[in-house]
């Protein structure tokens, strides 16, 4: 399983990679350029070094893009569907419960959810309430009596929803 690194890890790497940038050993010295300098695009004028903590973010934003897309062709997703979530949705799971890598993945949800757009199709890969398929965002937060008023399961599929209207 992949998983945000520890910012002191993080830190430990940058720090390697300025000495061997700057000095090739690990001897004192005062490097010449700043470290977000050297992080630009070369276009820019820095050296096109990616900088490490968001590129720990991005990667782990693909993973769990892949989990809200339910993507069935990777073994992981499927797993994380069928252990971790269990007829829950992505999007109201608690942070709090499961592994230290889990629960760093879970923080990002907030981070992705202004450039999620769902495809409805068939609707049976979504929670009508939970998952944000509408541009409220998830139904739940702004109707949380919704699901008795409609005569729904909290944890119903769009899918039946539109079966049954």
């Amino acid at each position: 399983m992949a998983f945000i690194l520890p910012k002191g890890i993080i830190k430990e790497v940058i720090k390697r990679l300025r000495t061997f940038l700057w000095k090739g050993t690990s001897e004192s010295g005062y490097p010449k350029v700043a470290w977000d300098v050297v992080c630009r695009l070369v276009e820019e004028g820095g050296q096109g070094i990616r900088n490490i903590f968001a590129l720990n973010r991005a990667l782990m934003s693909k993973h769990l893009g892949a989990v809200i897309k339910q993507d069935r062709t990777s073994i992981w997703v499927d797993w994380i569907i069928h252990v971790r979530l269990r007829d829950s949705s992505i999007w109201t799971v608690q942070e709090n419960k499961g592994a230290w890598g889990w629960r760093k993945m879970l923080a990002l949800r907030h981070t992705l959810l202004p450039y999620i757009q769902y495809q409805i199709d068939d609707g049976t890969s979504f929670f009508l309430w939970h998952d944000p398929w509408h541009t409220l965002g998830p139904l739940i937060l702004r109707f949380p009596c919704g699901p008795q008023l409609t005569n729904t399961g909290l944890f119903d599929k769009l899918n039946v929803v539109m079966e049954n209207a």
